[in-house]
């Protein structure tokens, strides 16, 4: 493992202001819009257990409910930006080493899956407040997208029970579950 910058356990936490999308914090993995994002409709999964890359995590079903969280994340992306010509998929750590992935719709001018996976150098957009909370509304708020997140949840805890690392995070960031 290495040391992480703490900026998602931070957003975990309430300590930084965030537009999570989906969280599911017993299971230690969250989604939230970017805010940098390289696309309108960015979303960032990520995991409150440190690592140089989701690749690198000690437990695999950490990683593959990250993956379900990024595909859940797709399907939101499908649903409130139907006519984006499609919606892609980066693992990455590039910016912040900790276990991350983008989901993200593309677009013809800015088509950034055919950058190698690369978003270091990529254009960033500068989105309102009003706009931002208009792309969070989209992907949360319409009843489809609601019943689309509560599955996810289905899916995570079938993957399993949170690993010792997950619940390990948890205790130290002083995290309340609901019971």
């Amino acid at each position: 493992m290495t040391t992480c910058p703490k900026v998602y356990e931070r957003i975990a936490t309430g300590e930084l202001p965030s537009r999570m999308v989906y969280k599911n914090l017993a299971h230690g993995v969250m989604a939230l819009l970017d805010i940098m994002p390289a696309a309108e409709g960015h979303i960032g999964v990520a995991s409150l257990v440190c690592g140089p890359s989701i690749d690198a995590l000690e437990s695999s079903v950490l990683r593959n409910k990250l993956y379900t969280v990024a595909t859940f994340a797709g399907r939101a992306l499908e649903l409130a930006y139907p006519d984006a010509p499609y919606v892609g998929e980066l693992a990455a750590h590039n910016q912040i080493p900790h276990p991350h992935l983008h989901r993200m719709p593309g677009d013809d001018q800015a088509d950034w899956a055919k950058r190698f996976g690369r978003l270091d150098d990529w254009p960033r957009l500068k989105l309102s407040t009003d706009h931002m909370d208009d792309i969070h509304g989209r992907l949360t708020s319409p009843d489809d997208l609601q019943v689309l997140w509560r599955a996810c949840d289905v899916e995570i805890v079938a993957l399993g029970a949170p690993d010792a690392s997950t619940v390990t995070t948890i205790k130290e960031l002083g995290i309340v579950l609901p019971s």
